[in-house]
């Protein structure tokens, strides 16, 4: 189990499932699409997307927490960027980032209050 997570030897051999492969492809494109979108649409991704309501206030803290947002979907995009370099030349490692992805959800998903 843990030579499939950390390989002895990083390839661009995927010797898991097509369907696990193809998954993390399908996977990576919706999270790459969605980076995008908070990246460059932080109003739409933040109340249509994330379905947040609006803050009011003097001064106006939206413009604070829409920057906020905007920067939570550049770092998105990077850990995105590094599942494509993966994806196109070091496919052996497509069980690690599978992991990665799972601990980032999981700890988004249970591990703030």
């Amino acid at each position: 189990m843990l030579n499939k997570i950390f390989p002895p030897s990083v390839d661009n051999n995927f010797h898991g499932y097509k369907i696990a492969l193809w998954g993390f492809i399908a996977f990576t494109l919706l999270m790459t699409w969605r980076s995008i979108i908070h990246m460059f649409f932080e109003q739409y991704g933040f109340h249509e997307i994330a379905n947040f309501s609006m803050i009011t206030g003097d001064p106006d803290p939206m413009i604070l927490i829409y920057r906020f947002f905007s920067l939570w979907g550049f770092a998105q995009l990077i850990f995105c960027f590094v599942c494509w370099v993966v994806i196109f030349r070091y496919r052996a490692l497509i069980p690690l980032m599978y992991l990665l992805w799972l601990f980032e959800w999981s700890f988004r998903t249970f591990g703030y209050p």
